[in-house]
């Protein structure tokens, strides 16, 4: 063992992907054209819920109108255990009690609920898919991976749902608030896990304190917003293009079934 040698190191890539951390403006930008018509109101309401509250996707999908509430005179998304990456576990690892995760909505994140609201649908989720699967299947939720494609496919957008995490952090930590702040927002147990007093006691709901870090972040993206002029129709064009080249292998498929199909069935017009 002592002779041998430690292999040269590698300078190949190893494939992962480089994280990235998108400028308030890009967010901005992607919310302005989410709100130019050219999505369905439920997937354009998804993205804007996703970019002003920087919660996970499967969070958002599965948002349903009965978790806003009214608490104390503020507007409320509560997410309960189950569509948090804890799962169903009410209780930790270490025996403290989860509570379910609050976030106070300021008025243009209330207002990007109350266009999800406004969509027509006989079901509780807030956010319901555009169709359903398979004709006479019930009415579900967006998929999560509904967003990320209908964000990539935006053009020069440069981030991806889950990146807005990181912008979020930046921009509320360059406003001044302090190491961990951000937790209280992102994290489905909102900074408990490193203290045990707060693990188990604390349950200070600290939704005044929530509201100051959402105003900053919803503030910052609805002026990046405001400088941006979408050209709806090349827009339009734009993810027209996008969708023919994304289903076009598909539609090839079905073609090239029913032409190897079509033999078979003059013979038996023949017979």
């Amino acid at each position: 063992m002592s002779a041998l040698r430690a292999p040269k190191r590698s300078r190949v890539s190893t494939g992962r992907r480089t994280e990235r951390t998108p400028s308030v403006d890009a967010v901005g930008r992607v919310v302005a054209m989410a709100r130019c018509g050219v999505f369905h109101p439920s997937v354009a309401a998804a993205i804007e819920v996703t970019l002003l509250t920087a919660q996970r996707r499967f969070s958002v999908v599965q948002a349903r109108r009965s978790m806003l509430v009214e608490e104390d005179g503020r507007s409320v998304w509560r997410l309960p255990l189950e569509d948090l990456k804890t799962g169903d576990r009410r209780v930790g690892r270490r025996g403290e009690t989860i509570p379910d995760h609050e976030v106070p909505l300021t008025p243009a994140t209330l207002a990007a609920f109350e266009r999800a609201l406004s969509v027509e649908t006989t079901t509780d989720w807030l956010f319901p898919q555009v169709r359903p699967r398979r004709r006479g299947d019930p009415v579900s939720h967006l998929h999560e991976s509904s967003l990320t494609h209908a964000v990539a496919e935006l053009p020069d957008a440069a981030l991806s749902p889950h990146d807005v995490r990181r912008a979020f952090t930046t921009t509320i930590r360059q406003a001044g608030f302090p190491r961990g702040s951000a937790s209280l927002i992102l994290d489905h147990s909102e900074g408990r896990t490193d203290d045990t007093t707060a693990r188990h006691y604390d349950r200070y709901r600290e939704l005044d304190e929530k509201l100051r870090i959402m105003q900053v972040w919803s503030d910052a993206v609805e002026a990046a917003a405001a400088k941006v002029v979408v050209d709806v129709p090349a827009l339009r064009a734009h993810l027209a293009e996008k969708r023919r080249r994304r289903t076009k292998p598909t539609a090839r498929k079905a073609d090239n079934a029913r032409r190897s199909k079509a033999p078979a069935r003059e013979r038996a017009a023949a017979e």
